[in-house]
């Protein structure tokens, strides 16, 4: 009975297998000889209902212009001898359309006459990028740390810029599960340990993807751990650096410089130049300089809080803790210092530090780190 049991276990395993043999995607060759020449660096389209090839490199540096179509993949027809759009452009489909971008955009409805609708785009011309359609926008990336989008192919904003993965060129692009993709390419810069055939470049087999264009998330952990060592050298050699003051006739100054926030979306203005915000001053309360999460110290006008209290009778040190108590009700991290129009100090941090110092007109000065000294 063992034996039967035996046996009847290995044939279903068998029998399994072939199934699955089976179903394995089988590559099959269409063409051995297409009718357009030897090529690479083609650019390439599905569009009414039809494969599409662009623009090709050949040996010797030729750049080849024509344009091909093709229902089958076997019979292929020559649309254009030479294409009007830049060489090598960028393909996509997209409102109907069929559109080539690099430094000037173009379109056209059946891919035979085409339409130049800008002659120089915001980001150049860019060499092995991708573009691709993305949230009913076309998106330019793969070529650089920047991210470019556009609804009509006229008006292209930048979405990210100095992006994590550095200036490389090259990248596999793809929009998959709602997001984008972005899958390794190359930086001009020596390999270490040198690649074998490329010693000059260094190739990357990283993989990242957003939900948005602009926060990008590193899939790959071996260089998600790369990218954490290189966020704390950033922290150590970054910082907002603020300062109050106030003068012998009870006049108030106030200054802050920001030290930045990693990844920024690309137009955000933080809370350092909103006044009322990340600094106030007003000779009739006090001066306040702040640290932070600039979204959190926006939200409360943490600044110009302070100061209220200020004016309101509360000496620096109780202002400066009643206002931060506004911060932690929605959850944000930061701190603040401040001085009255009668010379008085106050200061007041969630975090687990916040440098500061002083010193007053005699000469008396101190300094503090964290939350006892």
């Amino acid at each position: 009975m063992k034996l039967l049991t035996t046996a009847a276990i290995l044939m279903t395993m068998v029998m399994a297998m072939t199934t699955l043999e089976a179903q394995a995607p089988r590559w099959e060759l269409v063409t051995e000889h297409a009718a357009f020449s030897p090529r690479d660096t083609a650019e390439d389209a599905v569009f009414l209902g039809k494969m599409w090839i662009s623009n090709a490199y050949h040996a010797g540096g030729e750049l080849v212009r024509d344009l091909w179509n093709s229902t089958d993949g076997v019979t292929w027809t020559k649309v254009l001898d030479n294409t009007p759009y830049d060489g090598y452009a960028e393909m996509a489909v997209f409102q109907g359309r069929l559109w080539a971008v690099k430094e000037s955009v173009w379109n056209s409805a059946d891919g035979v006459n085409w339409t130049k609708l800008l002659d120089k785009t915001r980001f150049g011309p860019r060499g092995y990028g991708e573009l691709v359609v993305f949230k009913d926008e076309l998106w330019q990336l793969g070529s650089g740390d920047d991210v470019w989008h556009s609804q009509d192919g006229v008006k292209w904003e930048c979405a990210a810029s100095g992006l994590p993965w550095g200036k490389r060129y090259g990248a596999a692009v793809a929009v998959y599960g709602g997001k984008l993709w972005l899958c390794g390419g190359a930086e001009d810069k020596p390999s270490d340990p040198p690649e074998k055939h490329y010693p000059q470049y260094t190739t990357h087999n990283d993989v990242w993807c957003s939900e948005d264009g602009v926060t990008w998330t590193l899939v790959t952990e071996r260089a998600r751990r790369r990218l954490e060592r290189a966020k704390l050298f950033a922290a150590k050699g970054s910082g907002t650096v603020g300062a109050v003051a106030v003068d012998g006739r009870g006049r108030v100054a106030a200054a802050t410089s920001t030290g930045g926030t990693a990844n920024k979306r690309v137009g955000r203005v933080g809370d350092t130049p909103l006044l009322g915000c990340g600094t106030y001053a007003d000779d009739r309360s006090g001066a306040v300089s702040c640290t932070g999460h600039g979204e959190a110290i926006m939200r409360v006008v943490l600044a110009k809080s302070c100061a209220d209290r200020l004016a309101g009778g509360l000496e620096p040190f109780a202002a400066a803790a009643s206002a931060l108590a506004e911060l932690d009700r929605i959850g944000g991290e930061g701190g603040l210092i401040c001085a009255d129009r009668l010379g008085r100090l106050g200061f007041a941090f969630n975090t687990e530090r916040m440098a500061r110092a002083w010193i007053d007109s005699a000469g008396r000065e101190g300094a503090g780190f964290g939350r006892v000294d």
